[in-house]
């Protein structure tokens, strides 16, 4: 059937906790930047919706880290970190651009 949303209840924790990753991200000294998944997966050169070539890729860039994506339902983990160095490469564009 029919697929059910947030409840109001699970939606207005998910909005508290939200909040409160956006301020301590803000305490820390950054500003949050939210991007959407077909900006940093075109920047990767990721199609379609196989999260297994992000797994695959985050292990190419960081064979360091293989210990923590080791089975394929890692692959939000994998995501994070591409996300994450995705980041990183915009700030140091952003980086040059200003005086």
């Amino acid at each position: 059937g029919e697929r059910r949303g947030m409840g109001v209840a699970s939606a207005f924790k998910f909005g508290v906790a939200f909040g409160d990753l956006r301020t301590t991200v803000r305490c820390c000294g950054f500003e949050p930047r939210f991007v959407v998944p077909t900006k940093w997966k075109k920047f990767y050169g990721l199609k379609g919706p196989d999260k297994e070539d992000s797994r695959q890729l985050a292990l190419e860039l960081f064979p360091q880290a293989a210990q923590w994506l080791t089975r394929k339902k890692d692959e939000g983990r994998a995501e994070s970190m591409l996300i994450a160095r995705y980041g990183v490469h915009e700030h140091e564009q952003d980086a040059e651009i200003e005086p």
